[in-house]
């Protein structure tokens, strides 16, 4: 319990140091990201206990272990909830810092070339090119070196 609380504050951390969507339909789909990491974190659950996934209220009490994971599993498939969205679009803002605060550090990318050097050299003016173009639109396929970039961010 105690490492599950370190990792969600820390997830919620960096969520919250990210600039936040311009839009108030992924400001809300953020907080009610940040408010399922806040839950997971302190009782190990995903979803209130007050709310079924339908959204109705309920007086079930929240789903752990397994059904936790299911219900986690349902509110990112669900048509309905930009919680999916949400976080990809966290990760992809996280990856974005990640390149753009090391671009010319060629230790960063643990191949001994920059951010910077490979961003050119497959085309892009630079790495600031590169996040606009690949990483940060939506519907587009982060790949490359968002690979790398994302699980050290």
């Amino acid at each position: 319990a105690a490492e599950r609380e370190l990792l969600a504050a820390a997830l919620r951390k960096r969520l919250e140091e990210l600039p936040p969507p311009e839009d108030d339909e992924g400001l809300a789909a953020l907080e009610g990201l940040l408010t399922r990491v806040a839950r997971l974190g302190e009782a190990g659950v995903w979803e209130d206990s007050a709310a079924s996934p339908s959204g109705t209220l309920s007086c079930m009490p929240a789903p752990k272990g397994a059904a936790a994971l299911e219900s986690l599993h349902r509110s990112f498939n669900d048509p309905h909830r930009r919680v999916d969205a949400a976080m990809i679009s966290c990760l992809r803002r996280l990856a974005a810092q990640r390149l753009l605060a090391n671009a010319s550090d060629d230790e960063a990318t643990g191949c001994g070339i920059s951010y910077e050097t490979i961003c050119t050299s497959q085309g892009f003016q630079s790495v600031e090119d590169f996040c606009q173009r690949v990483v940060l639109p939506e519907g587009t396929e982060a790949e490359s070196l968002v690979m790398s970039a994302l699980p050290v961010a």
